[in-house]
């Protein structure tokens, strides 16, 4: 199995899973792209492929919020929430 770990921002977090992938004996890449943005992820698909000939699995946990304290929930408006649901 090959592991392929995206970030947006966290390179160092995306390295120390890749070691951790890697110690367990599987191959593994850190690839940076903003899965918001198509060419991006067309970029970070053609490095996948280079590397490991196909992809098959993808496991999407990127997102968005809108910060609002617990108490201010009713400020969240439908703006925010459709920001949250595209990304």
């Amino acid at each position: 199995m090959d592991v392929v770990v995206n970030y947006s921002q966290s390179e160092e977090e995306a390295s120390a899973t890749v070691d951790e992938v890697i110690k367990d004996g599987y191959e593994a890449m850190a690839v940076q792209a903003d899965v918001s943005s198509s060419k991006q992820v067309d970029e970070m698909m053609e490095s996948i492929i280079e590397k490991f000939g196909r992809l098959d699995v993808v496991i999407a946990n990127a997102g968005t919020t809108v910060f609002r304290p617990f108490e201010d929930l009713d400020g969240v408006s439908e703006d925010d929430w459709d920001h949250e649901c595209q990304c």
